[in-house]
């Protein structure tokens, strides 16, 4: 039997239909196809946009069709997993608002708005801490490794200040660019003792030889890392962990030494301009004994001056095992535009080395014997001397520890050398040498963004009687010009002539603006100055000047410099031979001011 049904039947089944299959809903403009590009095969970026992602990141979102040991796992991407997949790689490039429309098998994809780094607080701050002035962060993408370089930059500056277990965490505001980084400092302890957690079968005290922290110190992480780099740059150790125990009056630093090979040779290679390329090699034998005394060899060879020689140091004391005898004979040959010398030299050296609250120095005397010739300019010709030779190093904490990156710290060294007639030698002769160099961290930011650097050099050679620096040998006369002191000169021609000075006074004072051009390069400033003297403690009236500008690159491998530098004389001597006032160019790598 036929059944009929009401005219309104059929627009109230299309409305049934269209209630079950849910609401209609328009096309997304923002994902108009024609407003992405396409990615991989099925993921689309929106356009203009370059993600950037690595191979592997590439290979998660998109898939790989080549065959891999196990089969082919990612061969093809469901577009879900890859969702959650460029999710994560856009967050860790700065995109925290990232969309996407899923249409079949296609993704597309909408990075939003990269969020910035604008501004940072740190809160929580302990009452004895000067806090450090963070610069170069803002305008970088906040990503969580941004976080974790400011939380990690934050527990370092303050664990350094003696709160060594305070804890620190940081969070973000994606929105604001705010990051806010809060510490917990605790109380700020001092160091109680020093304990191994293994074994290594050396005397008591010898790894303690290498601290620059001291026992009733305030805890400094700075200074528990530079000690590392101490241990592992000499070769005792080929690896070192350290860590603390908090206790209620104090810390305990725990100390986890792995020997290496007794064994090292290590080869650089920088150079400069004056002196060309430069090679240096040492191959050292390490852990003689257990009091750890080493034997080297070692070569600093460049196209002006080579130097090789053997060395032992022999730490004689177990009560006092940072000091130690030093053998060593040398052979050292300088071939400058003026003078052309060779000496072979025999010493033997008493050291002594302490660590103070804000620096390590060393202090050395003993007798040395040396045949040197004359074999172009200015001297003697063949001559064979005894003479007593002493020094005083210091070196600054901040100096040492910022080696690689100078920006703040002192050094200072004192040379004397002493010789007389009754020693073997035809003349009585004394040489002292007084050098050094300050860095300053303007305005105390970090990364620095001025530093300020200036180094000098004081010296004299005293004699029994009037005798012309050329009837001495080249160690007890004074040479000037080069990158050394005075950029706007040639290496070591000055005074004129190539028979050396018997006095000296040079200053050189340098600004550098540190990573303002590109985010990459120094440019720095500097003028150098000095006067030497053909007489005894009596400087000449004449003055070299030489100003200048310059660029430094601190790259992954090294430290670049490259400067212009002007060759002033004021006053000059009748009969300076010329031109001798002129624009002077360089480059170095591999040094610093």
């Amino acid at each position: 039997m036929l059944r009929c049904f009401p005219p309104i039947f059929p627009p109230l089944a299309v409305f049934l239909g269209l209630l079950a299959s849910g609401p209609v809903r328009a096309a997304d403009p923002r994902f108009s196809p024609e407003r992405f590009e396409p990615f991989c095969e099925r993921v689309f970026f929106e356009k203009g946009f370059n993600p950037r992602l690595s191979a592997m990141e590439r290979r998660l979102a998109c898939g790989d069709p080549r065959p891999d040991s196990i089969g082919r796992p990612w061969s093809e991407i469901p577009p879900t997993q890859a969702r959650y997949l460029l999710k994560t790689f856009l967050q860790g490039r700065g995109h925290h608002e990232p969309e996407f429309s899923i249409e079949g098998d296609r993704l597309y994809v909408r990075p939003g708005r990269r969020s910035e780094a604008a501004e940072l607080e740190i809160a929580g701050v302990p009452p004895h801490w000067r806090v450090p002035r963070k610069r170069a962060y803002r305008g970088l993408p906040l990503t969580p490794a941004l976080l974790d370089e400011m939380e990690g930059w934050t527990r370092n500056e303050v664990q350094s200040a003696g709160y060594a277990c305070a804890s620190v965490g940081a969070a973000a505001d994606p929105g604001t660019g705010l990051i806010r980084v809060e510490i917990a400092p605790g109380e700020r302890l001092r160091i109680l003792d020093v304990v191994d957690l293994s074994e290594t079968r050396l005397s008591p005290g010898v790894l303690d030889r290498y601290s620059a922290y001291r026992i009733g110190d305030f805890y400094s992480e700075r200074l528990v890392q530079l000690t590392r780099r101490r241990l592992l740059e000499d070769g005792l150790l080929q690896a070192v962990a350290f860590s603390t125990g908090c206790f209620p009056n104090g810390v305990i630093v725990r100390r986890d030494p792995l020997m290496g090979p007794p064994r090292e040779l290590r080869v650089g290679v920088g150079g400069n301009t004056d002196d060309g390329l430069r090679v240096r090699a040492r191959a050292k034998q390490i852990r003689l004994g257990s009091a750890a005394s080493s034997a080297e060899a070692k070569l600093d060879a460049s196209f002006r001056r080579q130097e090789a020689g053997l060395l032992g140091r022999w730490h004689y004391s177990s009560s006092s095992p940072r000091d130690y005898l030093e053998p060593s004979l040398t052979f050292e040959r300088l071939d400058d535009l003026s003078i052309e010398s060779r000496a072979w030299q025999i010493s033997v050296q008493h050291g002594w080395n302490r660590e103070l609250e804000t620096g390590r120095a060393e202090a050395r005397i003993g007798p040395s014997w040396q045949i040197s010739e004359i074999a172009r300019g200015p001297g003697p010709g063949e001559s064979t001397i005894t003479f007593l030779e002493s020094s005083l190093r210091w070196l600054s904490h901040d100096a040492e520890y910022f080696a690689r990156s100078p920006r703040d710290g002192s050094r200072f060294e004192f040379d004397l050398l002493q010789t007389q007639k009754d020693w073997g030698a035809p003349f009585t002769a004394r040489r002292g040498q007084i050098r050094g160099q300050v860095l300053w961290n303007l305005l105390r930011f970090d990364p620095p963004l001025i530093v300020l650097g200036v180094r000098y050099s004081l010296g004299t050679t005293w004699t029994d009687r009037e005798i012309d620096a050329a009837a001495l040998p080249v160690r007890f006369r004074f040479f000037a010009g080069g990158t050394d002191d005075l950029r706007g000169f040639e290496r070591r021609v000055l005074p004129r002539g190539g028979s050396g000075g018997l006095t000296e006074a040079l200053l050189g004072a340098e600004a550098r603006f540190h990573k303002i051009l590109f985010r990459r390069l120094d440019p720095l400033a500097f003028v150098d100055a000095g006067r030497l003297g053909s007489r005894s403690v009596r400087l000449d009236g004449t003055v070299y000047w030489s100003p200048g500008v310059g660029l430094r690159w601190e790259s992954p491998v090294g430290t670049f410099r490259g400067f212009a530098a002007r060759g002033i004389v004021s006053d000059p001597p009748p009969g300076l031979p010329g031109p001798f006032e002129k624009w002077r160019f360089g480059l170095s790598y591999g040094e610093e001011f």
